[in-house]
């Protein structure tokens, strides 16, 4: 699986490159594919331990001068034949702190609606996990200039017993379009009546942009 999404990165290259000048910072409307370069997801019993391959899909627009919608899905190769699923659409607002002075600093956050499903890699179909719940999420999105950014997220939600997630990230605006994104991500499901899901996941993503940065 990951060989799909790695040979959708050029291609979404290949449509940046033709504009010269650098992406607009902080973007809060564009289309990505990500490939899972490495990932961890462990289940504490029946002692699951492995290191799925996948791909995604993420889909952002602005409505409006601050606030945003965004669409995310995720498949992973879980093992013998199994796989698991976390989607999630989500609404936010972002803020910029005008204050800070070395670069251009967003506070953003929002609610949605967050899935996940996991099959258990034994053959016989069980789902760890197969739930939709309610997602709560902040996070800050650091530019250092049109080129570079970092940032990181805390996120919470109701999937199953509770759920949480984290995630930072590196970004590098190749073009006017184009940007690379290196993310490395943690969600924990507690499950009822049944051991707790983790999946550590590090993805690259290219994105291309539209509309206008912050």
């Amino acid at each position: 699986m990951i060989k799909k999404s790695v040979a959708v990165l050029p291609l979404l290259a290949c449509l940046g490159f033709s504009h010269s000048a650098q992406a607009e910072e902080l973007a809060y409307s564009f289309l990505e594919a990500t490939a899972v370069l490495t990932s961890d997801y462990e289940v504490d019993q029946p002692n699951v331990d492995d290191e799925p391959d996948g791909f995604g899909v993420a889909f952002a627009f602005l409505m409006g001068p601050i606030a945003y919608s965004e669409w995310r899905y995720t498949q992973y190769d879980v093992g013998s034949g199994a796989d698991g699923v976390t989607a999630s659409v989500r609404f936010g607002a972002h803020q910029r702190l005008n204050s800070y002075g070395h670069g251009k600093l967003d506070l953003y956050g929002g609610v949605g609606a967050q899935i996940a499903e996991f099959e258990s890699p034994n053959g016989n179909n069980d789902a760890f996990i197969d739930d939709t719940g309610v997602l709560g999420y902040i996070g800050l999105r650091h530019a250092f200039n049109q080129h570079f950014e970092i940032g990181g997220e805390l996120g919470i939600n109701n999937v199953e017993e509770a759920g949480r997630h984290m995630e930072i990230h590196a970004q590098w605006n190749a073009t006017h379009a184009v940007s690379f994104r290196a993310t490395l991500k943690n969600e924990n499901y507690e499950v009822s009546d049944a051991p707790d899901v983790e999946l550590t996941a590090l993805t690259l993503g290219a994105r291309v942009t539209f509309g206008q940065g912050g």
